[in-house]
């Protein structure tokens, strides 16, 4: 058996503790961070490469464009200067990483496997997520997605029993805006 520790080489600021210790608890989470906060990486390395690897299924990071996704994630670099993908996902875990559609399959437990893929999903976009399954899906920048997003993630969530990261930059008051105070609620 494959055995790993994860989070992989991530040490999180005290404020990110809280968040990947609720998701473990099984909540849904909202982040509402300043930009250059470390949402997706905390996202991306803390919740959605560990979940991948301990419960086999499908996880999408979506975006509102596509090629944010590419330069945040796939091509993204932390703070110094490391590949988020070459850095925060162990290469014992990774079967295969498919760069022209930005899907990463990884090893899952019980020798099955996890397939994470980025997604972008304004101007209509968000139809080609629909009939797809989801185990877990982050939400990036979702103050600037079209709230539609939502009708078709949550029925996927619904029926796995699936997790969802909602995180942001404040962007004036908006379906996101609203969503998030009630969260807090």
């Amino acid at each position: 058996m494959l055995r790993v520790r994860l989070p992989h080489n991530i040490n999180p600021y005290p404020w990110q503790r809280p968040i990947i210790g609720n998701h473990q608890l099984g909540k849904d989470v909202w982040l509402n961070i300043h930009r250059r906060g470390g949402k997706d990486l905390t996202s991306f390395a803390g919740i959605a490469i560990p979940e991948a690897a301990e419960i086999p299924g499908t996880y999408h990071y979506i975006f509102p464009l596509l090629n944010q996704g590419r330069d945040a994630i796939w091509e993204g670099k932390d703070h110094k200067g490391n590949d988020i993908l070459e850095h925060y996902v162990p290469k014992e875990l990774v079967l295969h990483r498919d760069n022209a559609d930005m899907k990463l399959t990884v090893r899952s437990s019980d020798s099955k496997t996890s397939v994470i893929q980025i997604f972008g999903v304004n101007q209509g976009q968000y139809e080609k997520l629909r009939g797809k399954p989801a185990n877990g899906v982050v939400l990036s920048e979702a103050s600037r997605m079209e709230k539609k997003v939502l009708e078709v993630i949550n029925p996927m969530l619904i029926a796995t029993k699936g997790w969802k990261v909602v995180q942001s930059t404040p962007n004036g008051q908006n379906w996101y805006y609203d969503a998030f105070y009630l969260a807090m609620k």
